[in-house]
């Protein structure tokens, strides 16, 4: 007879099941939306890094006159679109000059009405970085004949940057001629 006497108990333990189930889908749907937004942060991260990375051998080679070697390497975390609409896998970025007063104001400080900007687009996450050089400064590839090939040109491809800039090892040489009025950049990357 005792085994009647709790019946109500008997009766509510599904109910508490239910609800700790319940409860624990939800816990689970939260925890899986934190270690999503931690992994798009991270990749976000890399990103600024990577950029970072072009932007100081870019300025290095270009205001210091030394040839620098860096590797680009953003993660592919993020479908891109280009200014065309094509969708790319992650692996481009690419250096524009603009002519936008208030936006190279605000990304380059200052008063400026020309900058040089690196620019990464996708729908989920778009990023733009001042690189400290000449807006009058000319991106060039061995196919105008004004870079010099590589020691072995069969191991390197001129690379415009303006187009797209895709993972790799890069070379950025600074072809500027004493009396030039502006600088004349080479930028390789290894096959």
């Amino acid at each position: 007879m005792l085994f009647f006497r709790n019946s109500k108990a008997q009766m509510s333990a599904p109910f508490e099941l239910l609800v700790a189930v319940i409860i624990m889908g939800f816990v689970i749907v939260v925890g899986m939306q934190a270690l999503e937004q931690l992994r798009v942060e991270q990749c976000k991260g890399q990103i600024q890094k990577s950029m970072q990375d072009f932007k100081s051998a870019i300025e290095e080679s270009t205001n210091l006159g030394t040839p620098q070697n860096f590797i680009f390497a953003p993660p592919s975390c993020f479908h891109l679109e280009t200014s065309t609409g094509r969708r790319t896998g992650g692996d481009e970025i690419s250096v524009k000059r603009s002519t936008n007063s208030f936006l190279c104001s605000r990304l380059c400080g200052g008063t400026k009405n020309e900058c040089v900007l690196m620019e990464y687009f996708s729908q989920e996450y778009s990023e733009r970085v001042c690189i400290n050089i000449s807006p009058v400064t000319y991106f060039i590839s061995t196919q105008t004949g004004d870079c010099p090939a590589e020691d072995d040109p069969s191991k390197y491809d001129p690379v415009d940057p303006a187009v797209a800039v895709l993972r790799g090892n890069y070379t950025s040489i600074n072809q500027k001629e004493t009396g030039d009025p502006f600088d004349t950049m080479c930028l390789y990357r290894r096959k």
